[in-house]
């Protein structure tokens, strides 16, 4: 009998956080939490950088802490803009493994194929014309490293124009607290596509953890510009509910 080939140890790694990822697991710890966001800080900060592949090793140890598909495909963005295709499909396949019904799904499968295409005209030792991938993600004609002013106004109207379903996160809530007002700071990430990452929602002067969890997911749902300077960007939009007298 011919034994089964070996998969790349990088394949397999990833592949066995994929099968974690999909399994029955208790919520992530606060300690798990707390590593998984100093790993992304150091991610996203390696990424706007232009450092792909520290930004890619990060964005797989958070993975491991807190085990999100989305982690996958930035580490697969990273490995693909930094020159290292193997690495690139491997995170790509993962992703789609972990994510089947993801919405870059197509966009995903496009890259798998140039990549793979282009391993195959270098193994014939076929000059590639095309540029670096890095002279594409580091432009800076347009924005800052973060996205720029212009993109974090475009994130505000999006905030804005949903205030309606944000406001009624906290309406349903004051149905049982009657005169209670309170504060919450939306912070997020969004990547160079305009996909949401790392959602956090933080109330101030009141406990109301189930108005931060409804905000974490309408937050989810919105559709965000794309980042003109190809960085990530951070954003915060703090909302100040008043309760009806």
């Amino acid at each position: 009998m011919i034994p089964a080939p070996r998969l790349p140890a990088t394949v397999a790694l990833l592949l066995s956080l994929v099968a974690i990822a999909r399994a029955e697991t208790p919520p992530p710890t606060a300690e798990a939490r707390a590593i998984a966001r100093e790993h992304y800080d150091k991610a996203v900060s390696h990424f706007n950088a232009n450092e792909y592949g520290p930004a890619a090793e990060e964005f797989l140890a958070v993975y491991k802490a807190v085990p999100q598909p989305a982690l996958l495909y930035n580490a697969a963005q990273a490995y693909r803009l930094g020159g290292d295709g193997p690495k690139a499909v491997e995170s790509y396949r993962a992703f789609l493994k972990a994510s089947p019904e993801a919405k870059q799904k197509a966009d995903v499968e496009r890259r798998i194929k140039e990549l793979e295409g282009k391993s195959v005209v270098a193994v014939k030792d076929v000059p590639d014309m095309s540029p670096p991938p890095a002279v594409v993600a580091t432009s800076t004609k347009i924005g800052a490293s973060t996205g720029g002013s212009d993109r974090t106004q475009a994130i505000a109207e999006v905030i804005k124009q949903n205030r309606a379903g944000f406001r009624a996160c906290f309406d349903k809530w004051a149905k049982a607290h009657k005169g209670v007002d309170g504060k919450v700071t939306l912070t997020f990430y969004l990547d160079p596509d305009g996909n949401l990452d790392q959602p956090n929602a933080d109330e101030k002067g009141f406990a109301a953890p189930e108005v931060a969890a409804c905000i974490e997911e309408l937050s989810r749902t919105l559709k965000y510009p794309k980042s003109p300077s190809g960085k990530f960007t951070r954003f915060t939009y703090p909302f100040d509910f008043k309760a009806a007298r």
